[in-house]
This record gives structure tokens, sequence and C-alpha cells, in this order.
């Protein structure tokens, strides 16, 4: 199976507005923490994923996961998705993904990954940079 994935976003909050829209507020790509280890209150991981075989159709487990700067897995979350033909030519389905993540932990500086898996199988990353702040420095 080949999934391809649109775009995958990290951001503070997804409101839907309507007709198939989402707002996306606050993208970012770097954490600053006060203290190490240190845990970010919540982000939404948004990803569209898209389907173009027949073989790729039906019921899958997708998984986001925080993966630390040495490889090692932080934290996992999954939910099963449905891929189901939307009509037209292509893609043949698709699948806009809003992943809530919340009070996540972080162990050290330096960039992590945020991996989004589909049946056990990697399809897309997004980097994530830990910094450490001084208290006037925090956000």
């Amino acid at each position: 199976m080949a999934y391809k994935v649109q775009y995958m976003l990290l951001a503070d909050g997804v409101q839907e507005v309507g007709r198939g829209k989402i707002n996306i507020h606050g993208l970012f790509d770097k954490i600053f923490l006060t203290e190490i280890p240190g845990r970010q209150r919540g982000f939404a991981v948004v990803a569209l994923l898209i389907a173009e075989t027949e073989d790729e159709l039906g019921t899958h487990q997708v998984t986001v996961s925080l993966e630390r700067p040495g490889g090692r897995q932080s934290g996992e979350m999954g939910v099963q998705i449905s891929l189901a033909p939307t009509g037209g030519t292509w893609p043949l389905a698709e699948a806009r993904l809003v992943i809530g993540m919340a009070n996540v932990p972080f162990r050290e500086e330096g960039r992590h990954r945020i991996v989004l898996c589909v049946d056990g199988v990697e399809i897309a990353d997004h980097p994530i940079v830990v910094e450490l702040v001084t208290g006037d420095q925090a956000e």
C-alpha cells in the first residue's frame, strides 16, 4: 500500500467551519519549556491522508507517536479510520485526521519527531524541536 500524505501540521487548535473546511490555529514546530523533563499541555496533529488504489480502502489503524532525539518512542495514540471512495477520479478516497495530543511529556531537549503510521507502516513525520528557556524567555 502506498498512502500519500497531502499535508501534516502541528497546531494549537483546530476548528471545523463547515463544508469540509477547518481553521487551523497556531502552527508550530518548536516547543519552549522552562524545565526538562516537562509537558506540553496539548496540541493537534492535522493530516490529510490520500488513498489512490482500491487496496488502500477499508478500515485501518492510524497511530501517531512521539519519537525522542535518540530514536526511542515516548508515547503513542491510535485511531481507527475507514476509507471509502469519494467519487470522481482522484483521489479514490481521503481522510482528514485531527488527532489531539494532551499532556505530552518531553524528557530532553533536541529534535523530536511526530510519526504517523497506517497499519504499522510509517507514512509521514513532522519534526518538533524542544528548547529549554529561562522564565523570562518562556512564552
